[in-house]
């Protein structure tokens, strides 16, 4: 994974719902969302921890609760470019999506976390990859381009591997800063290789 001027990480999602030892990613997590008006997406996918006995601390225990498991992170690297996240959500997360995009929002305002890690061969460890340093959450809101709002959740659903009973519904979100408000993140290509960038501007 290159860090550049752009970021473009594309995830093993179907990797990370059935981890084997030999999986090193990257693997993605949406921990939280929120926003809309209201709307708080259940946290309610359990996964094993690939990093889980290998005496890291990154994402805590042996399992992982989240929103959804991330299948691209997109950011262009300006403090003001949008950053765009797609994922796969439960049925329930679906529906509830769903229901609130059927109305005019009159809210655009969202907040997430998440966590990105990757496999560093040469440190034979894990390091977080894509970090929410300053604050822990990131807010933005819903970016419109010609005038259509970027957010979308699929009415039909995407089965993981060859398993057509395990279900799982993609949602896909593109947020811009909101006003005076400044979010300090990390982008890493190792566990010694880091970069600090701002999205937003301070008041």
């Amino acid at each position: 994974m290159a860090v550049s001027s752009d970021l473009d990480v594309t995830c093993a999602w179907q990797h990370a719902f059935n981890v084997a030892p030999n999986r090193r990613g990257p693997f993605g997590y949406l921990l939280e969302w929120s926003g809309l008006g209201g709307l708080v997406l259940g946290k309610d996918i359990v996964v094993w921890n690939p990093l889980g006995g290998a005496g890291q601390s990154l994402l805590g225990g042996a399992t992982v609760s989240c929103v959804g498991i991330i299948e691209r992170f997109q950011f262009g690297g300006d403090v003001t470019d949008p950053i765009r996240v797609s994922c796969f959500l439960s049925q329930e997360n679906q529906t509830n999506l769903r229901a609130k995009l059927a109305r005019p929002l009159v809210n655009t305002k969202v907040r997430m976390s998440w966590s990105v890690v990757g496999y560093d061969d040469a440190a034979k460890a894990w390091f977080e990859s894509i970090d929410l340093l300053d604050p822990k959450w990131l807010d933005g809101l819903v970016n419109t381009v010609d005038g259509a709002l970027q957010i979308d959740v699929d009415g039909a659903p995407t089965s993981i591997g060859e398993d057509e009973h395990l279900q799982v519904y993609r949602f896909e979100v593109e947020v811009v800063p909101p006003p005076n408000k400044l979010t300090t993140l990390q982008f890493a290509l190792g566990q010694n290789q880091r970069i600090v960038a701002a999205w937003g501007e301070a008041a």
